[in-house]
């Protein structure tokens, strides 16, 4: 797998670099803009991105709140099946053995459902503010006249390539975020003013 992403990203260099030898020859006259960004630190960085992951949090914990009584109630239940087993009928015991164990399975469930709600969520999130962020991009790509933008980041990430090596002076990431954040705050004002 890591051979095949290592293999990947050489492609992708090796189109890059085809790409900016074909368009210079094209065109001498034109200049070669190359920038880079790096995703997951306008990820982590945005305003909108703090949001996001702050109301997931939130979300998480109220979720974590619920399984937490839950579990309470199940050992509450277990304990007082463990201290009735002395005393009671064997037919009882069945019955509160039962209600056990659907309890239990229930409480399993209940656990997994939230993980995926939670997972299910938390990629929904992430690929909208992925689309506005690749928006973003192209935009500014456009307007400040680069031939590409690839992704810097230490280490290859679901969002984009590996580059070994970026000048400094080719990193549109504070752009980016900032773009980003303009836009966010233009947005939650706007849904304040609707409200």
């Amino acid at each position: 797998m890591i051979e095949k992403q290592k293999t990947h990203h050489i492609v992708l260099i090796m189109i890059a670099i085809s790409l900016a030898f074909a368009t210079f020859t094209k065109a001498e006259a034109a200049e070669i803009k190359i920038g880079s960004v790096n995703i997951q630190s306008v990820l982590n960085s945005s305003k909108a991105g703090k949001d996001a992951v702050e109301k997931l949090k939130a979300s998480m914990e109220k979720e974590a709140g619920v399984l937490k009584s839950k579990q309470e109630a199940f050992k509450r239940l277990e304990k007082d099946f463990e201290q009735q087993r002395m005393v009671s009928r064997p037919e009882a015991l069945e019955e509160k053995e039962r209600e056990l164990l659907k309890m239990k399975r229930d409480l399993e469930a209940y656990s997994q459902d939230t993980r995926r709600m939670f997972q299910r969520s938390q990629t929904r999130v992430t690929n909208k503010i992925m689309v506005e962020i690749r928006k973003i991009i192209k935009d500014y790509a456009k307007e400040n006249n680069y031939t590409m933008i690839v992704e810097d980041s230490d280490t290859p990430t679901p969002y984009g390539g590996y580059v070994i090596y970026v000048d400094d002076a080719s990193d549109i990431t504070p752009a980016i975020i900032k773009i980003y954040n303009d836009q966010f705050k233009a947005s939650v004002s706007s849904k304040k003013k609707g409200k």
